[in-house]
């Protein structure tokens, strides 16, 4: 990096890239004010080189609002990523992958601060438009609905939250088998929704 820095420049899309790119594996070493230390420096930069709606400049953002929700600052990250969304629905499309991704983001950190009505409703959303982009047995789609009977348990409405996770566990071991750990995931939270109805034999037998 302090090559590029003193031959291109600290505003060349390269050394630019590269302090990126050494953020993402800082964040993935668990190192997440170091990462967004970097996230911060990179976006100030594209800010200025290629504009704050620039899709490198809302890529860098929605991975800074990432790194900020696992340091479990759910505020600020969720006016972050509400801002990536507002401008990815304008610059890309509603419908982009970019887009879902942190429609996605924003409503797992709903159910973080316990917001289990916001998130169900934007789960809800991200399944309708998922299934008819990417197709309803897709894995991002039933990842979607999993997410979704999440938001629902934490409203307490289990029997509900039933419903879905069997409606993913049919259809997960129909598309990646019965063995695979996403099912393996889908049996045991339909077991959980089960005991919590009190039907406590089922839920062995279901385990």
């Amino acid at each position: 990096i302090e090559v590029r820095r003193r031959l291109l420049g600290p505003e060349d899309p390269q050394t630019l890239n590269s302090v990126f790119h050494v953020a993402h594996v800082i964040a993935g070493q668990g190192r997440y004010a170091e990462a967004e230390k970097r996230y911060r420096e990179v976006y100030e930069l594209q800010k200025c080189v290629l504009g704050p709606e620039h899709p490198d400049s809302l890529v860098t953002k929605h991975n800074l609002g990432q790194v900020i929700v696992l340091e479990d600052r759910y505020s600020e990250a969720e006016g972050l990523l509400r801002e990536v969304l507002s401008a990815r629905r304008r610059v890309l499309r509603p419908e982009h992958p970019h887009t879902l991704d942190t429609m996605e983001r924003l409503a797992e950190v709903s159910c973080l601060q316990a917001n289990y009505a916001t998130a169900e409703s934007a789960f809800r959303e991200l399944w309708y438009v998922k299934t008819r982009v990417l197709g309803p047995e897709h894995p991002n789609t039933l990842r979607c609905i999993h997410k979704l009977a999440l938001a629902v348990t934490g409203q307490g409405r289990h029997a509900d939250a039933e419903r879905l996770y069997r409606q993913v566990f049919k259809l997960r071991i129909r598309v990646v088998g019965r063995e695979h750990p996403d099912t393996l995931v889908s049996i045991a939270a339909l077991a959980s929704a089960i005991e919590r109805q009190g039907r406590y034999q089922e839920a062995e037998v279901t385990w």
